[in-house]
C-alpha cells in the first residue's frame, strides 16, 4: 500500500497510524526531523495503544558519535520516544558509534542483530524498518544489492527514482536489481497508482 501525505507533520501521523495497525515486535528506527515528530506523537497521542513491553528497537543507520552527542540518532530517539515508553533497556539495541573505529561498532552490531533474530544464515527479517533516504556519501545503486539478495522467494522490490538521469542509469538500476526505473519530474496525481502497479507486477 501506498499513501501520499500533504506535509511532514500529516505523513508522522500516517506513520503512528500504520505502527499502531501493525503492533510490530522488531523495529529498526531511523534519525532525521520526520522521524522525530513521529517519535513524539508515538510517545504523546499514540502511546496507550501499542504494547512497548513486546518489542525490540535497533537502528536502520547511526552516525559515528558517541551516544549522547546532538547529531547520535540514538539519541534523538532515546530522547523523543524510547526513555518516555516503557521498554526494557535489553530491547533497546543501539549502535556502539562511541567506538574509534567505525568498522569494529558495525560488526560487533551485526552480531548483535543476528544474535537476538539468532538468524545467522540468511538476512534478517524486521517487522518494521524505518529509513533515511538522503544518501550524500554515496550512489543509490551501490545499496540496492544489499536489499535484493540473491535466491529470495519473495524478493523485496527497490524502485529507482531520479532527476538529470544519464542514458545509462536505466540500464545499472536494472542491473543490479531494481525492478524499475522512473525519471522526474514526477506527476504526483499518478505517482501513487504507478508505484502500486509495478510493485504488484508480476515478478
Amino acid at each position: 500500500m501506498i499513501r501520499v501525505f500533504e506535509n511532514s507533520r500529516e505523513l508522522a501521523r500516517g506513520a503512528a497510524e500504520h505502527w499502531v495497525a501493525l503492533a510490530p515486535f522488531t523495529v529498526a528506527l531511523s534519525g532525521g526531523s520526520t522521524p522525530k515528530v513521529l517519535y513524539q506523537l508515538l510517545a504523546e497521542e499514540f502511546r496507550e495503544q501499542i504494547p512497548w513491553t513486546n518489542a525490540h528497537f535497533y537502528w536502520s543507520d547511526e552516525r559515528h558519535v558517541p551516544p549522547d552527542h546532538p547529531e547520535s540518532n540514538y539519541r534523538m530517539a532515546q530522547d523523543s520516544l524510547l526513555s518516555r515508553i516503557p521498554v526494557r533497556g535489553d530491547r533497546v539495541h543501539r549502535v556502539r558509534a562511541e567506538q574509534p573505529d567505525a568498522a569494529v561498532a558495525a560488526i560487533a552490531y551485526e552480531v548483535d542483530v543476528r544474535r537476538t533474530f539468532d538468524c545467522y544464515g540468511a538476512v534478517p527479517r524486521f517487522d518494521l524498518i524505518l529509513l533515511d533516504l538522503r544518501l550524500p556519501d554515496g550512489d543509490g545503486c551501490d545499496f540496492v544489492p544489499g536489499l535484493v539478495p540473491p535466491g529470495e522467494p519473495e524478493p523485496t522490490r527497490v524502485i529507482a527514482v531520479s532527476a538529470h538521469a544519464l542514458a545509462a542509469d536505466r540500464a545499472r538500476a536494472i542491473e543490479v536489481g531494481c525492478c524499475a526505473f522512473i525519471e522526474k519530474p514526477i506527476d504526483v496525481t499518478t505517482f501513487a497508482e504507478r508505484i502500486e502497479k509495478i510493485a504488484h507486477a508480476p515478478a
